[in-house]
């Protein structure tokens, strides 16, 4: 028995040894350009009307997700490529974050801003 756990012993040291002098990896460095894909550019915008739908989808017949009134102040995050029409205002529709919630909104009712400070006085400004 005793052969037995000096054999065990013996392995398992020469395993850790071995281990210890295993040659570390060197990874190369990865340098990426900078692209528009890698950067991210966010606009604020404030609702003008007195009740605006954010919906699934950027489309007038989409399914609500909820209503933004008046004064809200959203946070922008992309737009279609090309303008709806609806109402008789031609503009974009833009898909935005406000308070947990994701979704699109028609851009013809809303002030839109290159920073949330500017947002935030405009707000201030409807109320």
């Amino acid at each position: 028995m005793r052969n037995y756990y000096n054999l065990f012993t013996f392995i398992l040291l020469l395993s850790l040894f071995s281990a210890a002098c295993e040659k570390t990896r060197e990874y190369p460095e990865i340098n990426l350009p900078s692209t528009s894909v890698l950067s991210i550019e966010t606009n604020w915008g404030v609702v003008n009307s007195s009740h605006l739908r954010l919906r699934e989808k950027p489309r007038k017949d989409a399914s609500p997700v909820a209503l933004l009134y008046r004064g809200f102040v959203i946070e922008i995050t992309s737009r279609t490529q090309s303008l709806s029409e609806i109402e008789g205002k031609s503009d974009y529709w833009y898909h935005i974050n406000y308070d947990g919630l994701t979704g699109w909104v028609f851009g013809g009712y809303l002030d839109i801003f290159d920073s949330k400070d500017e947002a935030n006085r405009a707000a201030r400004r409807l109320n």
